[in-house]
């Protein structure tokens, strides 16, 4: 049977960043990165939130890409 589970792994300093955020702000990235970690959509951010995603998605990115090559 396939299965079309998705996964991602949330490192320490990411959920670090996010804590560090104002309690709307967490919510707000938590699903960012949930969403964009098992379905690859992306937020549509800007300003200073832009910013922190944008080192959020890479760090994403390279769990991603870790995870599937072991």
């Amino acid at each position: 049977m396939t299965s079309n589970f998705r996964t991602f792994v949330m490192s320490e300093t990411l959920l670090k960043q996010i804590n560090a955020l104002s309690d709307e702000l967490q919510l707000k990235f938590y699903r960012a990165v949930a969403n964009y970690g098992i379905h690859g959509i992306e937020p549509e951010f800007t300003g200073l939130e832009l910013v922190l995603w944008i080192l959020m998605k890479d760090s994403i990115g390279r769990k991603k890409k870790r995870t599937s090559e072991a």
